[in-house]
């Protein structure tokens, strides 16, 4: 894996007082609505270089991607961006809560990374991706010509040299510290010593990277780079195309965190969202936790949740809720050894809950057509359960977290799970440094 420092652009220190305002979460985590509060919160957030915002008189020549185009040239003119002087590496440590009161850190090197397609095995995938976002994604990086945001990627640090280097950096005063509206604090360290740099690459030369986050941005700039080898007659392969900026955390960070993805589905008739539990039982395993109060509802979730991750351990166990007074424990009686996967899915990813769920409860046993209207997904059990309550949904599905060894094992083989399996948490925060190539005469300094 080759990685390089770049002149990393970031909004001028005099911002940094509220800087939180500027910046916003990954394009595809915000609704419209979240979107259109960020936008009111501060004239130069980031959201508008990211995920703006579509108008009735747009042209192919004025639209959301030649407006972000604009904002990022006029915000380096201007000076609401600089850009470094000398390249650097960027090191980075989020300290969050978890829902449970407990307190993680976790720490990211962001570099460029040397695009690498996946037959290579240098940077793997691990999830399936969809046609639509690489289509807004392509013809923003092709109006900007940056990368705004990372690719959030895993790698393993067997030896421990690089974490070695990266604690010695940390000695040094970040040069950015600030809590964001959830209180978690965001520290930033610039690595621009040509020498920590050189280990740095000389660490990482013979390794990997797994893609956590950003499939889709991904394969954007593969799809791009390519589009631009064909329109270029000449490379030296050292253009800005051919690099991606990621967010690297090793594999082994103890504050690495994936949440569990939640399905809440609707569409279905009253008479059949009764009948689930009686239509399982041929193949699972019921339990009832049974809540008449809110105080005992509250109670028996935590309780079912509980009692999920024992069990997850050694058995596909499953939460569901219809919306009654009562939550089922469901706990899968067959082997998966013997079931067919179905098309598109193969023998690694059939072993997850999520596959499990969907190619043969939701499929099979209930014969259930999930479609993108009749389906939603949270991380929030809560959210999940009041979901149907308040009959916006009609059925919970509450899920256990995937484990790291499930997505690492499949992906060193060359298989990728089905979408929305895993949640990486926290979500980087877009607008901390991004990357483009600009001459003096392109920004104010």
């Amino acid at each position: 894996m080759e990685l390089r420092p770049f002149h990393g652009i970031h909004y001028h220190p005099a911002h940094f007082e509220n800087l939180f305002a500027l910046l916003a979460p990954p394009y595809d985590v915000i609704s419209q609505q979240e979107r259109d509060i960020l936008y009111q919160q501060h004239p130069y957030n980031v959201v508008r270089l990211t995920y703006g915002k579509d108008e009735p008189a747009d042209t192919p020549d004025d639209n959301r991607y030649t407006r972000a185009a604009q904002y990022l040239h006029t915000w380096l003119r201007q000076g609401v961006l600089r850009r470094d002087t000398e390249p650097a590496m960027y090191l980075c440590a989020e300290e969050y809560v978890l829902p449970d009161g407990s307190q993680r850190e976790r720490q990211g090197l962001i570099a460029l990374c040397r695009l690498e397609p996946y037959e290579r095995g240098i940077v793997l995938p691990h999830e399936e991706t969809s046609p639509h976002p690489k289509r807004m994604l392509f013809d923003l990086r092709s109006a900007v010509e940056a990368n705004l945001d990372q690719v959030f990627a895993l790698y393993a640090d067997d030896s421990g040299k690089l974490q070695e280097i990266l604690t010695a950096q940390r000695q040094q005063p970040a040069r950015l510290s600030f809590r964001d509206q959830d209180q978690m604090l965001h520290r930033v360290w610039a690595i621009s010593e040509p020498s920590a740099l050189n280990e740095i690459r000389q660490a990482m030369a013979n390794g990997w990277a797994l893609i956590a986050d950003g499939h889709h941005r991904y394969e954007t700039c593969l799809d791009y780079q390519q589009m631009m080898r064909q329109s270029i007659p000449h490379t030296t392969g050292d253009e800005w195309f051919n690099f991606v900026m990621m967010y690297l955390t090793d594999i082994h960070d103890p504050g690495l965190t994936i949440l569990p993805t939640h399905r809440v589905l609707r569409g279905l008739s009253p008479a059949f969202v009764q009948q689930l539990p009686v239509c399982l039982r041929d193949t699972c395993d019921l339990e009832a936790f049974p809540c008449h109060t809110p105080a005992a509802q509250e109670a028996q979730r935590q309780r079912l949740l509980d009692e999920m991750r024992r069990r997850g351990l050694g058995a596909h166990v499953f939460g569901l809720y219809t919306g009654d007074e009562t939550f089922w424990l469901l706990t899968y009686r067959g082997s998966l050894a013997t079931q067919t996967p179905t098309a598109g899915c193969n023998a690694h990813s059939s072993v997850l809950d999520v596959s499990l769920l969907h190619d043969l409860l939701l499929e099979k046993v209930l014969g259930i057509d999930v479609r993108e209207d009749t389906i939603a997904f949270t991380q929030d059990d809560a959210a999940a359960v009041d979901l149907v309550a308040r009959q916006e949904y009609q059925v919970a599905f509450l899920l256990n977290p995937t484990r790291m060894e499930q997505i690492v094992q499949p992906a060193m083989a060359g298989k990728r799970m089905p979408r929305k399996s895993t949640y990486f948490y926290p979500k980087l925060l877009t607008g901390i440094v991004m990357h483009k190539e600009v001459g003096d005469a392109d920004y104010s300094g």
